[in-house]
C-alpha cells in the first residue's frame, strides 16, 4: 500500500462502525475525541451509548426510529443523521447489518469478529464509493485508522499499513513518553509567535526562528521568556534578507551579484521579483510612458512596506529623488560603463543604417559618429533586442557593455564596437549597482557599506549630483562620467550637443559639478527643466501632450 497521511477535520462527520466488541468500542472512543458522530450497528453489544429503536427491539422509541431507519428515502436518512448529530456520545442500533446501511455514513469501519461479514461491508462500501476500514484485512481498506498521539494542537498518526498493529501501538506509547507534559502550552506559545512573525518577509528566517524557538521551549520545559524567543527571531532576521528586484534576466543577475557579496558576510538572501511599470509596458518608448522611476517605484514600495529588506537597482535607472525614508547604502564595484554598437558579423553599416535605440543621449552622440544613420525606437531585454537584430529589424543596436558582461552574453555571431568614454559619453551611473534600504535600518546599512567599493561609490555620488543639478530624466539627452584616482576626480558631462569637463580634488566634486552645470546651461538656468517646459508647450499646441512623470 502506498499510504499518504492526510489529516482531515472530522467534526460532524458520521462514522458507521459495524460490530460491538472491544475493537469497535476503542475506535468509537477515539473518534469521539475528534468530534465525530458515531453510529454503531451490531446485533447485540455491551457498549455504552444511546440506543436507537429497531423493529425487533421493542423499545419505547421503536416506532419513531425504526420508521426513520428503514425508510430509505433521502429525507429519512437526513432525519436519522440529524438525530445522531443531536445525541451526545455513541449511538447504537442493535440489528443485523444490511448493505444499504452503508449509505448513512461518511466513513465506515468494519470491526466485527467475522471475516466474511467484514468483507461484505467492504464490498458494499466500495460499490458506493464510501471510504471503509476493515480491521482484519488491510487489503480491503480504502483508508487506514492510525494509532494516534494527541497533545493540544499536536496530532501524530502512526501506521504500519495494517502489517503490525502492535508495532504502531508501541511507537505511540514511546512517543507519549518522550513528549513533555508542557507540550500543549508550548504549542500555544508557538502559535502566538507564528502569528506575530507572519509579517516577516523572509521565509527562511521564519522557518529557522520557529525551529530554534521550539527547541528552546522544549529544552527549558516552556520556561524560556518571550524576550528570549523574540531575540531568536531578531538574530535570524539579521542573517536572512529579502532582496527586491525587477524580473528581467539582467536585474536578476545584478541581484545575484549582491546576494553573493552578502553570502561572504554570512548572510543568506532570497530574491523577490517585483513587476514595474516599465516592465509591464514593453511596447511604447520610455519617453512616452514616463521619465526616471519607471523601473524603480514598485521595487521601492516593496522596501517601504517591509516586504523586502533591500532593493537592487541599476544606478542609471534611479531618479535623483528616492522614496522618503530610504537611502542608497551599498555600491558594489562597478562594471565597465562603456557603450557598444552591435552589428551582425561581417556586415558593414549602410549610410542610412537603422540603429535601435530609444536613448536621447545615444541619439545625440550617434549623429556625430554616424551622420546618415536613423535612430529607431527599440524595447525589450538584451536577448530580445539581439533577436530583433538577427531578424533584420535593425542594422545595429546600442547596448551597455556592463549588461552584456553580467549576462555573459554570447556575441560570437556579432561584431561589437566598444566606444571609449571620450568618444561616446555613457549615461550617469552606467555600470553601477545601487543597493537601497530603509534609512533607519542601521544594521543593514552598516553591512551594505562593507560590500561597497569606494571608487564606485565616489563615482555614484558625483554623477548623481550632476544629474540633480540638471534635474535630468531619461527623456533628456544627458550623460556624465567621473574618473577617480588618488583622491582626485575628473568629471565630464553632456547636455544636448554641449559638453563640459572639470578636474580637481574629489572633496570638491560638488563645486566642480556646479561649474559644469553652469557652463552647460550657459545662462545659469536649468536647461533640462526649461527645455521640457518649452517642449511641453509645443506638444500641447499640436494636441499631442503626454504628461511627463516628475
Amino acid at each position: 500500500m502506498n499510504l499518504f497521511p492526510f489529516f482531515e477535520d472530522i467534526e460532524g462527520k458520521l462514522f458507521l462502525i459495524i460490530g460491538g466488541g472491544r475493537v469497535a468500542r476503542r475506535k468509537a472512543e477515539v473518534l469521539l475525541r475528534f468530534g465525530a458522530d458515531i453510529l454503531v450497528i451490531a446485533p447485540q453489544t455491551a457498549m455504552e451509548g444511546t440506543r436507537l429503536g429497531s423493529p425487533d427491539s421493542g423499545g419505547a422509541d421503536t416506532g419513531r426510529s425504526a420508521a426513520v431507519f428503514h425508510g430509505r428515502e433521502d429525507e429519512n436518512i437526513h432525519r436519522l443523521r440529524e438525530e445522531i448529530r443531536r445525541t451526545e456520545g455513541i449511538c447504537i442500533l442493535e440489528k443485523e447489518f444490511t448493505e444499504e446501511d452503508a449509505e448513512l455514513a461518511d466513513y465506515v469501519i468494519a470491526a466485527t469478529d467475522e471475516s466474511e461479514l467484514n468483507a461484505m461491508v467492504a464490498r458494499a462500501c466500495q460499490e458506493r464509493k464510501i471510504p471503509v476500514n476493515v480491521v482484519d484485512d488491510p487489503a480491503l481498506c480504502t483508508f487506514i485508522f492510525p494509532s494516534l498521539v494527541r497533545r493540544g494542537a499536536l496530532t501524530v498518526g502512526i501506521t504500519t499499513g495494517g502489517s503490525s498493529p502492535s508495532a504502531s501501538r508501541l511507537l505511540r506509547e514511546r512517543m507519549e513518553e518522550l513528549l513533555p507534559r508542557e507540550t500543549e502550552g508550548i504549542l500555544e506559545r508557538m502559535e502566538g509567535f507564528r502569528l506575530k512573525w507572519k509579517s516577516c518577509p523572509s521565509m527562511p528566517a521564519k522557518k529557522k526562528a520557529n525551529r530554534r524557538a521550539l527547541i528552546r521551549l522544549l529544552e527549558t520545559e516552556n520556561r524560556a521568556g518571550d524576550e528570549e524567543i523574540e531575540a531568536i527571531m531578531q538574530e535570524e532576521r539579521a542573517k536572512n534578507w529579502v532582496i527586491a528586484t525587477r524580473g528581467s534576466a539582467l536585474a536578476l543577475a545584478q541581484a545575484e551579484i549582491v546576494r553573493e557579496l552578502l553570502k561572504g558576510r554570512k548572510i543568506d538572501a532570497e530574491i523577490q521579483v517585483i513587476s514595474t511599470k516599465g516592465d509591464k509596458d514593453r511596447i511604447h518608448p520610455l519617453n512616452e510612458i514616463g521619465g526616471k522611476g519607471l523601473f524603480v517605484k514598485e521595487v521601492e514600495s516593496a522596501l517601504i512596506s517591509g516586504r523586502a529588506d533591500i532593493a537592487v537597482h541599476s544606478g542609471k535607472d534611479l531618479p535623483y529623488e528616492l522614496a522618503e525614508g530610504t537611502v542608497i547604502a551599498g555600491i558594489p564595484k562597478a562594471a565597465d560603463g562603456r557603450d557598444c554598437l552591435i552589428t551582425m558579423k561581417g556586415r558593414s553599416l549602410p549610410t542610412n543604417a537603422r540603429i535601435g535605440t530609444g536613448s536621447p543621449r545615444r541619439i545625440v552622440q550617434m549623429k556625430k559618429l554616424l551622420p546618415g544613420a536613423a535612430a529607431v525606437s527599440i524595447r525589450g531585454n538584451v536577448d530580445t533586442r539581439l533577436q530583433k537584430l538577427r531578424e533584420g529589424e535593425y542594422d545595429g543596436i546600442f547596448l551597455a557593455k556592463a549588461g552584456l558582461e553580467r549576462l555573459n552574453t554570447d556575441l560570437s555571431e556579432f561584431d561589437v564596437r566598444i566606444f571609449s568614454q571620450r568618444e561616446f559619453l555613457p549615461a550617469a551611473c552606467q555600470g553601477i549597482l545601487a543597493v537601497q534600504c530603509r534609512g533607519q535600518d542601521s544594521v543593514r546599512r552598516a553591512i551594505l557599506e562593507e560590500i561597497s567599493d569606494p571608487d564606485s561609490a565616489g563615482r555614484f555620488a558625483a554623477e548623481r549630483y550632476m544629474l540633480k543639478l540638471l534635474e535630468a530624466e531619461c527623456t533628456d539627452p544627458v550623460g556624465a562620467c567621473a574618473e577617480i584616482k588618488d583622491g582626485r576626480i575628473r568629471i565630464r558631462a553632456l547636455l544636448g550637443e554641449r559638453e563640459a569637463e572639470r578636474e580637481g580634488a574629489y572633496a570638491d566634486y560638488q563645486r566642480l559639478c556646479e561649474e559644469i552645470a553652469k557652463e552647460l546651461t550657459a545662462s545659469g538656468k536649468n536647461f533640462c527643466a526649461h527645455d521640457r517646459k518649452e517642449a511641453g508647450a509645443e506638444r500641447r499646441e499640436k494636441g499631442s501632450w503626454k504628461k511627463q512623470v516628475p
